[in-house]
């Protein structure tokens, strides 16, 4: 496709590969492995798919990581590209998936293609490693998580520029791409699989940021919040982001608004909300339950409940909210959502109660939130148990 979005590039889309091919110089910076970092040489910056994401990647992640160059120059020559002129992102990612979104304003055009897939290895900054590196060789560190192993997920991004950056405006243009993603995360509550927290991006995320060299023309300085270029490159990320998400994932607004989605990231890798409920729930309640969970589940008052619920209990592990206090602020908090399920909103001293005398000292907040929720059903259908 020529001169997609702009003159002086074409897009390339294969069998299991997307490449941007520059028809004039450009100026690219990537984390890519070999021939990453800042490059005025490169021709082509393709993102592949190199297998399946469950159960396909161990010997080619393990190849990808010993031997960075002879990886590329194995993918090259199946593509037929320039080895000495291309640089790649890999993934377990289906190109067809691909998010796409375009930006202008007045002469400038920011491209933005992404590629998602985040539910087996999302991750929250800080979170624990698995791996260190020491002397070229990587040596495991088994963490505490709640991911499948064998699970894959990467978010690779290609960000594409018709006019020049200066070398800082290049590398700020990361920090604009890192933080536009992550707002996108934030927004559709992706869960950690490493620990219970919200997701700032996935363990293998890669990137390229590729500009046209344009002669005659002074290079843009900044691609900071304040900046138009800032701007276009976090809509186009964004929108991207988004896209590829709902396509690989299925993740939406619609999707999202589950309490059990809210759940996950609680300890639970296949959070089952009508098997935990069961704990709680009398024998008849519980079976109208299961053959009604997924109204139950997305409610969306019964959602905002413990959305709200799990935005306190985040405060209370960030120290905003004082130590001491944490299990009266739960205690109040989970009877809202007793109150939200039943409608009965007269009814939270008596939902504080009984959520006291089901406490036990081992509670997370999954327990406060699915304690609440089977009180404030039984409440709702008792007369007609």
């Amino acid at each position: 496709m020529k001169n997609f979005p702009y003159e002086g590039l074409e897009l390339i889309q294969g069998r299991r590969f997307i490449a941007g091919h520059f028809l004039l110089p450009h100026l690219v910076i990537s984390t890519c492995r070999a021939h990453g970092g800042i490059r005025s040489d490169i021709e082509y910056v393709f993102n592949q798919q190199a297998c399946e994401p469950s159960g396909f990647c161990g010997e080619l992640s393990l190849v990808s990581y010993q031997n960075p160059e002879q990886y590329l120059a194995a993918a090259c020559e199946q593509y037929q590209l320039p080895f000495e002129k291309s640089a790649m992102l890999s993934t377990a990612a289906n190109m067809h998936c691909a998010g796409i979104h375009s930006e202008q304003f007045e002469e400038l055009t920011v491209c933005a293609i992404v590629t998602g897939g985040i539910e087996g290895n999302a991750g929250r900054a800080g979170d624990p490693a698995s791996y260190f590196e020491q002397n070229g060789t990587a040596k495991n560190i088994k963490p505490n998580h709640y991911a499948d192993p064998n699970s894959q997920g990467t978010i690779n991004t290609m960000v594409f520029i018709n006019k020049e950056l200066s070398h800082g405006a290049l590398v700020r243009s990361i920090m604009m791409a890192a933080e536009a993603k992550t707002s996108v995360l934030q927004e559709l509550s992706v869960a950690s699989r490493f620990s219970p927290s919200l997701a700032t991006g996935t363990g293998t995320d890669q990137i390229a940021v590729c500009c046209r060299k344009t002669e005659n023309e002074r290079p843009l300085t900044n691609a900071g919040k304040h900046s138009k270029l800032g701007e276009l490159i976090a809509k186009t990320i964004r929108a991207a982001t988004k896209e590829t998400l709902l396509r690989q994932n299925g993740l939406s607004p619609v999707y999202c608004c589950s309490s059990e989605y809210m759940l996950r990231r609680f300890g639970v890798q296949e959070f089952s909300l009508s098997e935990h409920l069961k704990h709680y729930l009398t024998k008849n309640f519980y079976e109208i339950c299961q053959k009604n969970i997924r109204c139950i589940d997305h409610d969306p008052i019964t959602v905002a409940a413990v959305a709200g619920f799990l935005h306190i209990a985040d405060q209370c592990s960030w120290d905003i909210l004082p130590s001491f206090l944490h299990k009266d602020i739960f205690m109040h908090h989970a009877a809202m959502i007793s109150c939200s399920v039943s409608l009965r909103y007269d009814l939270l001293p008596q939902f504080k109660n009984a959520l006291e005398n089901h406490y036990q000292t081992t509670w997370t907040p999954s327990d406060y939130c699915i304690c609440a929720i089977a009180l404030g059903y039984m409440e709702k259908w008792k007369k007609t148990e």
